[in-house]
Order: C-alpha cells, then sequence, then structure tokens
C-alpha cells in the first residue's frame, strides 16, 4: 500500500524481481541479470526499506540476499546492506494464534 502512496516507491516483487515459484525452489534467487540497471542500483544501496515485512514467506528474504551477496560479491548478510523492516508486527502474531486454534 505504501508503495502506491509515496512518489518513487514501488512494490518488493517488482524493484526485486522476486520468484514466483518458492515452494519448487531451495535456494531462489531474484531474476536480476547482474549487467541490467538493476543489479548496478543494488550495488550502490545502503539502505532498502522494506514495509509490510511479515507479510511474505522467509525465501523471499533468502532470495534477496542471495541476489545482493552474489551482485556485491559479498557474502556478509545481504551482501552488507543495511536493511529496514517494518510492518504490523502484533496483527502477524494473531493471525498465527487463530490459525493454530483452528487446526487444534
Amino acid at each position: 500500500m505504501a508503495s502506491t502512496l509515496l512518489d518513487g516507491c514501488r512494490t518488493a516483487h517488482s524493484v526485486l524481481q522476486l520468484p514466483l515459484n518458492l515452494a519448487q525452489t531451495d535456494n531462489p534467487i531474484c531474476n536480476i541479470s547482474k549487467k541490467s540497471l538493476k543489479a548496478a542500483i543494488l550495488r550502490i544501496y545502503e539502505l532498502i526499506v522494506w514495509d509490510e515485512c511479515t507479510m511474505p514467506n522467509k525465501k523471499f528474504f533468502e532470495a534477496l540476499d542471495r541476489t545482493v551477496c552474489d551482485l556485491r560479491n559479498d557474502n556478509r548478510i545481504m551482501g552488507g546492506v543495511g536493511i529496514l523492516l517494518s510492518g504490523d508486527f502484533p496483527q502477524t502474531l494473531l493471525s498465527f494464534h487463530e490459525q493454530r486454534q483452528r487446526t487444534n
């Protein structure tokens, strides 16, 4: 939602070319060519802001980590890029609690 309200913002799927077949992939990676403009931008970013980070599967973060590390030739977490994760964490906990109650 924030990406539609703020000037110049985009969704994580759009910017990072996140894979759609996460269930079939053990080691997901973003679909960004090393010679692309997106790769060049990811090499110089110092901070990535990801809003609503509580919603996607953890494999999205793994894909981003692998991609950024590969593009920057840096094996630190997220290739040394700062990442600011924001979202409604209490809302997520309620969802897990409600789901657990339904399965029990």
